[in-house]
């Protein structure tokens, strides 16, 4: 998840047990705020998102990368992921019970 109404925008991260739409939907709740603007993708277990009085936009990723009647598209979280996939890649890997070490922005 990324936040982007601060410059730089501020990302979040988190390693779930499983990635199915019960975890998803838990782990948003959690994590925003009523009124927060959502976009993604049309991944099935997004499609709940809205009952969490959330503003929830989607991409259809197969047809476009921008929804251009909304302006949507998930290139900030696809970037944010990217920078932290380089970052890890310098490190020379992390390990795996470090990981959420990582995410927490120990390293």
């Amino acid at each position: 998840m990324v936040d982007t109404s601060y410059l730089s925008a501020r990302g979040y991260m988190e390693i779930v047990a499983q990635r199915d739409k019960t975890t998803i939907l838990y782990t948003f709740q959690r994590i925003c705020l009523p009124g927060m603007i959502i976009y993604s993708n049309q991944w099935a277990a997004y499609k709940d998102i809205t009952s969490l009085e959330v503003q929830h936009y989607t991409v259809n990723r197969s047809l476009n990368f921008v929804d251009f009647d909304y302006g949507v598209h998930t290139q900030h979280i696809e970037s944010y992921w990217n920078k932290n996939k380089i970052y890890i890649k310098k490190m020379k890997g992390v390990r795996k019970q470090d990981f959420n070490l990582y995410l927490a922005g120990v390293f």
